[in-house]
């Protein structure tokens, strides 16, 4: 009953208990004097729940509050304004809006002054942030999920014999030097370098991650051309004298052939053992060279040392200082197949609020740290959360090792995220519900969570 109710809510509680002690026929008074409130508090909610004897009476009536100030029709000429380019309202120079340079267009467009605050609050309220941009970015191959998927196989089930190597190149790498000597960290201080640099050029590395052993090949050129990749795949023909070759590469013009059919004759040379997969359009994270990739940035660009310094070409023009501690492989079920376009990503869901996300993340995120603790091999991923984001990460939490993130859409729609190898998000086509992207990730891409050095 709700009389006696330890969760509802104090001036519900006592007024059943007034209502109660009314209907055993007891006065005002003695009720007041009872409950210890009023005798005029007893009068209204004694009468008002005679006239209607639901319990719902016991509850406040809305109350009109203080009169609106800003009308809606201020509200929506605000929105109005805000869903529009700052170019097409005299402001050249601008491409986002402000909340300042909003109440100001509409002050002199409209004639309504609002203030930056009440601005930010109108628009917070619809869950409009005009001056946030997002990335946008989807892939137009209509062959998106055959590449993928055979990609996925040649990385999980290699052909017997066969060489499974993924190649890139990573351009405009700055040799810088310091002038004076880095000082190193030491307890309650942080390490520290000097803040002119001097310029040593640019290079370009050229490499090759072998996927079942996880060796890296690697070459410095001066520019990234046609005849330095031939070049650099001569010296791997060389490293691979036998066996089937299989180059996962991306779409960059010089991968093709070109006028000189070169990779036609590049073959040619070598009884056509090799052979060119490529990947899909806007879909560089599917390449393994760019977790290494992302290692290098992080582990030595980041820190201005020079590649000059650290690596020491061989007779063949290889560096085998490029060659990373391997992980053992997660072992995984790869029964799963791709579903970009699976059941749960054509529901209708109803529309995202900012109410309530922060606790609805910190259980999607328990709930992810179940799904992974399910297999061998993921000890070592770490799972961060902060709405409307999942990150999946290892290594130290002040310098980690990203691997991909879950972005939330929609109450039950999610979508996958790729960790590139500069440090930023690269957004996959697939969206469906949370542990149907885990199964997809674990499945398909689990070489992206492998533990790197």
């Amino acid at each position: 009953m709700l009389a006696r109710s330890g969760r509802a809510e104090a001036r519900l509680v006592l007024r059943a208990k007034l209502v109660l002690l009314a209907a055993e026929g007891h006065s005002n008074q003695d009720i007041a004097r009872s409950l210890g409130c009023h005798v005029d508090t007893v009068r209204v909610w004694r009468g008002r729940f005679a006239r209607d004897g639901r319990v719902v009476t016991l509850e406040d009536r809305p109350r009109s509050g203080r009169p609106a100030r800003i009308s809606p029709a201020a509200r929506c000429e605000l929105i109005k304004l805000a869903c529009d380019k700052p170019a097409n309202h005299g402001l050249q120079t601008r491409t986002t809006w402000t909340y300042a340079t909003l109440a100001r267009r509409l002050l002199h467009e409209t004639g309504i002054g609002l203030s930056v605050s009440e601005v930010g609050r109108i628009l917070r309220n619809e869950d409009f942030r005009p001056h946030k941009m997002r990335l946008w970015l989807h892939s137009p191959d209509p062959d998106f999920c055959r590449k993928v998927q055979r990609i996925c196989d040649l990385y999980h089930h290699p052909p017997d014999g066969a060489h499974v190597l993924c190649v890139d190149e990573k351009t405009g790498m700055q040799a810088l030097g310091r002038r004076f000597p880095s000082k190193l960290p030491a307890p309650g201080r942080a390490g520290r370098f000097e803040f002119e640099y001097v310029r040593r050029g640019t290079s370009s590395l050229i490499a090759a991650f072998d996927v079942r052993t996880g060796r890296v090949l690697g070459e410095c050129k001066p520019q990234r051309r046609a005849e330095d990749l031939v070049g650099f795949m001569e010296a791997l023909a060389r490293n691979y004298p036998t066996g089937q070759v299989y180059i996962v590469w991306d779409n960059l013009n010089i991968h093709y052939d070109g006028s000189d059919n070169r990779w036609v004759r590049f073959n040619q040379r070598h009884g056509d053992r090799f052979h060119f997969v490529y990947t899909p359009i806007h879909a560089s994270w599917i390449n393994q060279i760019e977790i290494w990739f992302s290692l290098l940035q992080r582990r030595v660009l980041r820190c201005r040392l020079s590649l000059r310094r650290c690596l020491a070409p061989r007779r063949d023009g290889l560096h085998p200082p490029l060659e990373p501690r391997r992980s053992p492989p997660v072992q995984l079920d790869l029964s799963w197949p791709l579903r970009p376009n699976s059941a749960a990503s054509r529901r209708m869901s109803r529309p995202r609020t900012s109410r309530n996300t922060a606790a609805k993340t910190d259980d999607d995120a328990r709930a992810v740290e179940q799904f992974l603790r399910q297999y061998q091999g993921l000890a070592h991923i770490r799972v961060r959360h902060r709405a409307p984001l999942i990150t999946l990460e290892s290594g130290p939490a002040d310098d980690p090792v990203l691997h991909a993130r879950l972005r939330r859409l929609a109450a039950n729609l999610w979508q996958l995220e790729m960790a590139t190898h500069t440090g930023r998000w690269e957004p996959t086509p697939f969206r469906a519900s949370r542990d149907e992207l885990l199964e997809l990730l674990l499945g398909n891409f689990g070489w992206t969570l492998s533990e790197r050095a």
